[in-house]
């Protein structure tokens, strides 16, 4: 008898041959649709079939935004070989960073700071935050800290894939909470892909919270951005941009 996962084979008609498999795509977008909604996996896949057909002219972008307690309990930095610090001016000039040296020149013009991890003297983890604002890279968009004597912005964390697997993100966090608190800051606030699930889980793990959202709708020069915060709708070409102010938890907004 046959089901519907069963094909039977047609030289012998006695043996089930091996049963039809769904094809890639359709298991990934049913894992995606699973794993992020309905609402954001339709963002992801209008992002990237847009982006291809255009050349990257038309785009479809949600962030969510997060904020975190620091805390240097959560993980510790014993155990390892790696030496961690707050990048130097020499550094910049000298340490080969995995981004484009334009954009590495950009950050340190704004004042953004660096936390960069050693092994052997090779660079092997970094992580870039800075103290009153941070300029989109992607849309055009600028976040203001609304307490920025206690509060930064963190981004671009990087991890050399050969360390991945192990405990070097734990330990580069705990350096950069310390090092944070030292300083005074008590909040640290981000903007992540609302189809990043990975990333969103291990911020969550951190104790971050979301406290907002901002999707753009990018077409050429014209972009419209909708956000749960002020502004919340905007259009504009090159030379308009939202600026959305992020308070820390308790804080008056």
């Amino acid at each position: 008898m046959l089901t519907q996962n069963t094909v039977w084979c047609q030289q012998t008609a006695r043996k089930p041959c091996e049963y039809f498999s769904m094809p890639d795509f359709f298991q990934s977008a049913i894992s995606t649709l699973r794993t992020i909604g309905l609402t954001n996996a339709t963002i992801y896949w209008l992002d990237r079939s847009l982006g291809k057909l255009t050349a990257g002219k038309l785009r479809v972008i949600k962030y969510y935004f997060l904020v975190q307690p620091l805390s240097s309990e959560i993980f510790s930095t014993r155990g390892g070989s790696y030496s961690f610090s707050l990048a130097t001016p020499s550094d910049y000039s000298t340490i080969e960073f995995p981004r484009p040296s334009h954009i590495i020149d950009e950050r340190v013009r704004n004042g953004y700071q660096c936390i960069i991890a050693r092994k052997n003297d090779k660079l092997v983890a970094f992580l870039w935050y800075n103290a009153r604002f941070y300029l989109e890279d992607e849309v055009r968009c600028k976040y203001l800290l609304g307490c920025p004597d206690n509060s930064v912005w963190d981004f671009d964390v990087y991890i050399d894939p050969k360390y991945r697997l192990g405990r070097l993100f734990s330990q580069l966090w705990a350096f950069t909470s310390e090092h944070l608190q030292n300083n005074g800051i008590e909040w640290s606030f981000s903007r992540v892909h609302a189809y990043n699930h990975s990333s969103l889980g291990a911020h969550s793990k951190l104790g971050a919270e979301t406290i907002g959202w901002a999707s753009f709708l990018v077409v050429g020069p014209l972009q419209l951005s909708i956000s749960t915060h002020k502004p919340r709708i905007q259009l504009g070409l090159r030379t308009h941009s939202p600026t959305f102010t992020l308070f820390p938890p308790g804080e008056v907004g």
